[in-house]
């Protein structure tokens, strides 16, 4: 069931007209908490990368993505990655987020 709830915040995530639900419904935060909590969990890890990254341009998330603290825990993230492939997913949710 919760591989289930993960792939659906994932699918959802991707879809131009949930985003602005999801962003609505406060699930940055929970994904930022997901991630510090769970961040030895590599496939919730992924998961919450590509989230992030489809919801870090939209200009609804600025206010939720700026009330976390997602860049200490995206930065600690890229710390301790060894994969290269890991370093860059990460990298491209943060410069967004540098940008804003």
């Amino acid at each position: 069931m919760k591989q289930n709830k993960e792939n659906v915040v994932f699918c959802l995530s991707s879809l131009d007209s949930l985003q602005a639900q999801l962003i609505s419904m406060g699930v940055i935060p929970t994904l930022v908490r997901l991630l510090g909590v769970h961040s030895q969990n590599t496939a919730l890890t992924e998961m919450c990368l590509i989230a992030f990254g489809n919801l870090a341009e939209l200009e609804s998330s600025k206010e939720q993505f700026a009330s976390t603290n997602i860049a200490e825990e995206l930065v600690r993230l890229f710390r301790k990655q060894v994969e290269h492939e890991k370093k860059e997913m990460i990298f491209e949710v943060l410069a967004p987020l540098a940008e804003n």
